[in-house]
């Protein structure tokens, strides 16, 4: 199989060496990806963090989701087994559809046959199945 042209970085949270977390872990991980290919970010967000921009060959913006409401412990653990039981769907990857959607079609749309897709965070899982013409596709949890 021949290399891929492009790496193409799907996420609903903008990668940030100054953020914490998730941010801070794909912002290390993107960086450590740009030494090798060329990437294309497609984030849901109104802006990319200054220092992820240097790393970029290319950036699709689409709209940002809301914060999910904060629930107690609980409260929370018990709606989110609740839904699972019901709709076999955990509730974070059912919550994320829109904005899956959105990120679906802007990936779908940047990324060719010999490209490597990206995509961060369990909630964004299904759009494995949907980026199906991409040389490869990579989840990370």
């Amino acid at each position: 199989m021949a290399a891929p042209r492009r790496l193409i970085w799907v996420s609903a949270l903008a990668p940030d060496p100054a953020g914490t977390g998730g941010q801070l872990r794909q912002a290390h991980l993107l960086a450590a990806a740009a030494e090798h290919l060329p990437v294309h970010l497609v984030l849901a967000a109104d802006q990319v963090p200054d220092a992820i921009v240097p790393l970029l060959t290319d950036v699709t913006l689409v709209a940002a989701p809301p914060p999910p409401v904060a629930l107690p412990g609980t409260t929370r653990a018990l709606m989110l087994a609740n839904h699972l039981l019901r709709d076999r769907v955990p509730l974070p990857v059912a919550q994320a559809a829109p904005v899956r959607a959105s990120l679906g079609a802007a990936a779908a749309a940047a990324s060719g046959h010999g490209d490597t897709v990206v995509v961060e965070h369990l909630e964004l899982a299904p759009l494995g199945r949907e980026l199906s013409h991409a040389a490869s596709r990579i989840l990370t949890i």
